[in-house]
């Protein structure tokens, strides 16, 4: 572990030698291996949420209350014991595999328990100054993704801070926080101007072949000449 933590700080070669390690046996499993399993259950989970009017936000205030305190309900106490379980093991490895087993269910359930809150505040007017930079971060996902991974590279690997196994736990929710805070500011900010995101902009110039329009002014323009 000590050697690994050095390689990420000791520059770029080195920390992208120990990202290929890392990924290349996630990029090497066929996609249909049970591993996979876990990816396949949740997206059917959604696609049956979706079709049943639920993702929506169509169902009653009353059916997402309770949506809510059944998932938080059976999560929470679920995921808390897990998280004790480990810790008071100090991570041991054994204990590490038997505590993830309700978990499982566990972060199924608070999933669950976080869509009914969204959905909750994404009918109400009043919330609606924080659904609609939400709705920003969602529209840029592509490229709020890859501006995360660029972050965390530059706080925790060198070139950059280099804080890779010196922050505690509780530490890195600071870290999250700042991220979470550089993506509902400037998303908002770009789509005011542009119709996509730097990267899904690409994306989909890519998909259709042809340089898709990307500020918004220069379209009303277009607009207004013809």
């Amino acid at each position: 572990m000590e050697e690994e933590i050095n390689d990420y700080r000791g520059g770029y070669i080195k920390a992208s030698r120990q990202r290929i390690k890392a990924v290349r046996p996630l990029v090497d499993i066929p996609a249909y291996l049970p591993l996979y399993g876990d990816i396949w259950g949740m997206m059917l989970i959604g696609m049956g949420l979706y079709k049943l009017g639920v993702l929506q936000g169509t169902r009653s205030r009353r059916f997402y209350l309770r949506m809510a305190l059944i998932g938080y309900g059976i999560g929470v106490p679920l995921n808390a014991f897990t998280t004790y379980a480990m810790i008071s093991s100090h991570y041991e490895i054994i204990t590490i595999y038997t505590a993830n087993m309700p978990h499982q269910l566990g972060r199924a359930a608070v999933a669950l328990g976080h869509a009914a809150v969204l959905l909750l505040l994404a009918r109400e007017i009043r919330w609606r100054w924080l659904t609609s930079p939400l709705a920003a971060v969602g529209q840029t996902a592509l490229s709020n993704y890859i501006a995360t991974s660029i972050i965390c590279a530059l706080i925790f690997f060198t070139p950059g801070l280099g804080l890779m196994g010196q922050l505690q736990r509780y530490q890195l929710y600071f870290v999250v926080a700042g991220v979470w805070i550089f993506n509902l500011a400037w998303s908002p900010w770009w789509l005011r101007r542009y119709f996509f995101g730097p990267l899904e902009w690409c994306w989909r110039s890519l998909t259709y072949w042809r340089r898709q329009p990307m500020r918004r002014l220069a379209a009303v323009q277009v607009v207004a000449t013809s």
